[in-house]
């Protein structure tokens, strides 16, 4: 399965380890959904409140993003745009139009704000 090296699994076990810190922290923000939902079943378990003892933040906006209890903030990428970028570059690089030190191409992301983080003033 895809999302299970890097999905609910690790973000759950890096979480926990994060629970038997002295300092703990105050915010995590995670390279994608999946972990950010593991990071918060793990927070959740140990007595921690999201957002009031720990902010949680993904990557990706998948649609259980929204299911979870709180619903999770998180990053919206055009993942059509990146794969049309991706396609483009790839078969220009095959056919030698750019070199392959060219700079890359910025998208523009959103983020989607959602129960999981609260500001720190």
């Amino acid at each position: 399965m895809v999302g299970a090296v890097n999905g609910y699994s690790a973000g759950e076990t890096r979480a926990r380890r994060s629970l038997e810190l002295s300092q703990r922290p105050t915010a995590l923000v995670a390279h994608n959904d999946l972990v950010a939902i593991g990071a918060m079943k793990a927070f959740a378990e140990g007595g921690l409140q999201i957002p009031g003892h720990v902010s949680v933040v993904g990557f990706d906006d998948i649609a259980a993003a929204s299911y979870v209890t709180p619903p999770l903030t998180t990053i919206a990428c055009p993942k059509g745009l990146m794969g049309k970028e991706a396609i483009n570059l790839l078969l220009n690089l095959m056919h030698s139009q750019i070199p392959v030190t060219s700079s890359p191409t910025r998208l523009a992301v959103e983020i989607i704000v959602r129960d999981s983080a609260r500001r720190v003033i």
